[in-house]
């Protein structure tokens, strides 16, 4: 047999229990709870009914209902905090994940910034370098000029030197020359 909430209603009596010592044994004591509930039988009668009613299957209803409402809510509740630490956890790791990705950001921008510095850094290592290797082989070149102009200057004077001995010398020869011939 059905209750109305779905539950199976059972026939104590069939299975050797009386429905009151099934009850006290659910309840812990010997004495049902008296139903205090509050009422005016001009407004609503069906509480009336409900709280007169003395019926130990009523009672018996009422226990199995509640307990499964009780178990029933501590379900939902247990629903609801997992739920609620799954939506923690996923929103957490939504937020670690948009860090991480933030961090990587910044690394790779002052990697880069870095990077451009270092080849600033080696750009101007090596422009300097250039200057100063223009510099020495500008230096260089005129000590090679320089060295070249002493040398020309020099066998210009050697040549000239050596000029001015041949005309002193073939005029000296002519001199010569001239003064046999005339003795002859």
């Amino acid at each position: 047999m059905l209750l109305p909430n779905n539950t199976e209603f059972i026939n104590l009596p069939e299975k050797g229990i009386s429905t009151e010592n099934w009850m006290s044994s659910l309840l812990g004591h010997s004495q049902w709870p008296s139903l205090d509930i509050p009422h005016n039988s001009d407004t609503n009668p069906s509480i009336n009914v409900v709280a007169n009613n003395t019926d130990p299957a009523t009672k018996l209803q009422a226990i199995v209902r509640g307990r499964k409402a009780r178990k029933d809510l501590k379900q939902k509740k247990t629903a609801t905090n997992k739920l609620q630490a799954i939506t923690r956890g996923r929103k957490e790791r939504n937020i670690l994940k948009q860090k991480k990705t933030a961090t990587t950001k910044l690394q790779a921008i002052v990697r880069e910034r870095k990077a451009r510095k270092d080849l600033k850094k080696k750009n101007a290592a090596t422009k300097l370098q250039a200057i100063t290797r223009g510099r020495k082989t500008r230096k260089i070149l005129k000590q090679k000029k320089t060295a070249t102009k002493l040398q020309a200057a020099t066998r210009g004077r050697k040549t000239r030197k050596n000029l001015k001995q041949k005309k002193a010398a073939t005029k000296l020869q002519a001199i010569t020359r001239g003064r046999k011939t005339r003795k002859r």
